[in-house]
């Protein structure tokens, strides 16, 4: 029952012994002790402090600070592509490839760099022109390239082996340039079985070159580059001169005469069948149709209506179209040597070892006009050459990498440890001599209290008493006179 009624009043034992003890010491006690070993608490605590700092600062987070460049890419290419059309990406910088590559080339400056046994994300490369969504954003430096400074000795090693690192993509980029294979045009040219695979080459290849130096005219700073005394954009109009109407001019010459390539009369006979199966099937489809059409005219008679006239239009204009495909054909066959006979359905070849080869005049030309691409492709390769020299290159918008710290700041850390410390002391001291300072402040009160007498001094309640006595007093001395 009393316990119940302890609990009702809030009361708790453990809390009124804890209050009790608190008002029970004496700080001024207190206050002596701290004063007096204050140097000693001070001193300690600085020295943990001290050592705290240092170990967080150079061994506990030693290797989690990070090195970070900031930087832009620029090529007359395109960034998505090598010079040799091969892909890149701003990710393939730090390739295991293109670190060991760097590393290589650094010789012993980088040669205690390990790339085996890289800590996680040891190098990233955030792309500022997107967001984490993927989404384009304004940005004011396009690339940023982070390192983890532990794979370093040191921070002019990390420095250098980042700024290297980013120099290695216009190192790549000009040797992958210089392995671009130029000629394989020429190979194609030389293995052709026909002059109209021959000159489509010549064409292919002579838009190409105009293609190229387009690429890099489309950029002002590019085009008036000056090579060997020329502008980018005169080297084209060079390349252009009149090469296009010639190998035009070519074209319908062979289209004309069909001729054929000596040693690929192969190909001209084969050619020659499927002109002969493209005729016969022609023939086949107007005799089918005029055999309909005279069948119709024998139905309808004088009776057509306007329906069936557009219906014999119809038929008369198919028959007509391949009437003059079949046209074509015999003209094309009768260049290479074969005639049709007198029933129009088999042709035949009068010489089999005759074939309309080309006169001089024209392979003259076509040898000509290829010597004019090859020394403009030549030309145009020069011309690339310098133009990705001068202008590929990385732009870094600091000449040294920052430093960002990483693990826990050791000024922190020191500050933590000075107070815990400092309060450790003041524990320590005060549980090791509160007890016998305070009996000497006690002894040294009591010795004091006993030299001087006492003095009685009256509360607000003995005041009270003394009024009460007065006015007794007052009262007797009254019936006393009385």
């Amino acid at each position: 029952m009393w316990a119940k009624a302890a609990d009702k009043r809030g009361f708790d034992r453990g809390e009124i012994m804890d209050e009790e003890q608190v008002k029970s010491i004496n700080w001024s006690v207190v206050g002596k002790i701290l004063k007096k070993r204050i140097v000693w608490i001070v001193a300690v605590a600085a020295v943990v402090a001290i050592v705290a700092g240092l170990l967080f600062a150079f061994v506990l987070n030693d290797g989690k600070d990070t090195y970070s460049l900031s930087f832009d890419l620029r090529t007359p290419g395109s960034l998505g592509t090598y010079p040799d059309g091969t892909p890149f990406s701003v990710q393939s910088l730090i390739f295991e490839e293109n670190l060991q590559a760097v590393k290589d080339a650094g010789g012993e400056k980088f040669a205690d760099i390990d790339l085996e046994n890289l800590p996680e994300n040891a190098f990233t490369i955030t792309d500022n022109s997107v967001n984490g969504e993927g989404e384009a954003q304004s940005y004011a430096v396009r690339y940023t390239i982070t390192a983890k400074s532990g794979m370093f000795s040191s921070y002019e090693q990390g420095n250098e082996f980042l700024i290297a690192l980013l120099n290695n993509y216009v190192n790549e980029s000009n040797s992958r340039l210089d392995s671009r294979d130029y000629t394989a045009w020429e190979k194609t040219y030389a293995n052709a079985t026909t002059y109209d695979a021959a000159i489509s080459t010549l064409r292919s290849q002579y838009d190409s070159v105009l293609a190229s130096y387009d690429a890099l005219i489309s950029t002002r700073a590019y085009a008036d580059h000056v090579v060997d005394g020329e502008t980018v954009a005169q080297h084209r109009a060079d390349a252009a001169a009149d090469i296009s109407a010639r190998l035009t001019a070519l074209s319908e010459w062979q289209t004309t005469d069909k001729y054929v390539m000596p040693g690929n009369e192969i190909f001209a006979d084969s050619e020659a069948k499927s002109l002969m199966d493209s005729y016969a099937l022609n023939s086949a489809k107007i005799d089918d149709l005029t055999a309909k059409l005279t069948e119709l005219i024998g139905i309808y008679g004088e009776k057509l209506t306007s329906s069936a006239l557009d219906t014999f239009e119809s038929f008369h204009s198919t028959i007509a179209s391949l009437t003059q495909s079949n046209t074509t054909i015999a003209n094309t066959l009768g260049k290479l040597g074969y005639t049709l006979d007198a029933s129009g359905t088999t042709w035949n070849k009068a010489d089999q070892e005759k074939y309309n080869l080309a006169p001089g005049e024209f392979t003259d030309e076509l040898d000509a006009v290829k010597g004019m691409i090859v020394a403009s492709t030549a030309e145009m390769k020069t011309v690339e050459a310098s133009v990705y020299d001068e202008f590929t290159d990385v732009k870094l918008m600091q000449g040294k990498a920052d430093v960002t710290g990483g693990g826990t700041s050791p000024i922190i850390v020191a500050v933590l440890c000075f107070v815990l410390a400092a309060a450790a002391m003041c524990l320590i001291f005060l549980l090791a001599e509160y007890g016998k300072v305070k009996r000497e402040v006690e002894g040294a009160e009591a010795a004091a209290k006993a030299e001087v007498k006492p003095e009685i001094t009256f509360t607000d309640k003995n005041d009270e008493k003394e009024d009460l006595l007065s006015e007794a007093a007052a009262t007797e001395t009254d019936e006393e006179e009385k």
